[in-house]
Order: C-alpha cells, then structure tokens, then sequence
C-alpha cells in the first residue's frame, strides 16, 4: 500500500522546519555546489551491545563554498569494518538497509544514518580497556562520501562505534580440574 499525506500537512511541516532553527543559514538548494561534507562530531564515537541497534543517528553536515548548509546532496554511509547494518530514510520516506546505502541532505544540510552494531565482537576487534581489565569489542567503521560538483568528497575520517559483548549466556568448562592431584 501507499501512504498519502495531507498537503496541509507538508505546509506544516515547511514552517516547523523553518521555525525549529531560526537563526541558521538558509540552506543552498543546488546539491552540486557542496564542497565539504563533515561529521558531526556529538554523534561519533558510540557503543552498545554487539548485534543492537544504536538509538542516536551518525549525521553529516553539508557545506557551500561560503559555509551555509546544502540541501539534497546524496550522501553514501559504507560500513567498512565490524559487520554493521545501516538504515535510514530516503527522500521518499522509504526506509533504506543494507552495508551501503545513500540518503539526501534535508533542509538543513544534514543527512543522518542509524546503526546495527556487528554480531561478533571478532569481525573487527579491538581492545578497550577498563581497569583491571581489557576487553575485546567489535570495532564498526562507516565512511562517508558524496557526489558533487567537484567529484567525489569524503567526510575527514569514518565514523566509529563499538560493540562490546553482551550478557554472558553459558559457561563450559575447557579443561581440567583444579582439584586433581599433581604427581
């Protein structure tokens, strides 16, 4: 089926964009002139439980020549590393998964994408450290890039996030007995 909305309702919506940020830049509507696209910072470098879905989007911000925000530019999420799943909305309100996927810049020139940390701590492991004790977490890794005017352009680094190992779900013995004698 297919979902129809009111267009009262994107008039609505027009304005509570325009009154949810009112003293920012308007946004440069031509896609091909952005010439940066960053990460927002707040939103890297986060954790969860391995094979979880992270609650907080990874966001990029696009940018013109003179720093104001651009709209519409088709930004490509990649997780690279970890065995993350990416999701989120494309410009026509369909939800979008997969290793790789591509989402537009809104009104504000940002463009967003949520995470499913890896499964398996090992995928991508790395070692977060915790007095005592050292623990090995799935280390995700998603690149961002986007098409322009001016070729291809990266954001300054990939985004990270970290999986760390969920409840313990069984123990089994190995080997061993540290009652038996010794001769």
């Amino acid at each position: 089926g297919m979902t129809a909305v009111d267009k009262l309702q994107w008039y609505m919506e027009d304005i509570a964009a325009l009154l949810s940020a009112p003293y920012t830049h308007a946004a440069n509507t031509d896609p091909s002139s952005a010439v940066r696209i960053a990460r927002l910072n707040s939103t890297d470098y986060q954790s969860g439980t391995a094979g979880k879905w992270l609650s907080n989007p990874f966001q990029t911000i696009a940018l013109d020549s003179d720093g104001k925000p651009v709209k519409g530019v088709p930004v490509t999420f990649t997780a690279i590393a970890g065995g993350g799943e990416l999701s989120g909305t494309d410009e026509n309100g369909m939800s979008v998964k997969g290793t790789q996927i591509t989402i537009k810049t809104g009104w504000n020139g940002v463009a967003d994408v949520y995470i499913t940390l890896g499964k398996h701590t090992a995928d991508s492991p790395y070692y977060s450290y915790a007095q005592p004790y050292y623990t090995l977490v799935g280390h995700n890794i998603i690149s961002v890039s986007a098409q322009t005017g001016i070729g291809t352009i990266y954001t300054d680094k990939p985004f990270e996030a970290f999986g760390y190992p969920g409840e313990v779900a069984n123990i089994t013995k190995a080997f061993g007995d540290l009652a038996a004698s010794h001769p």
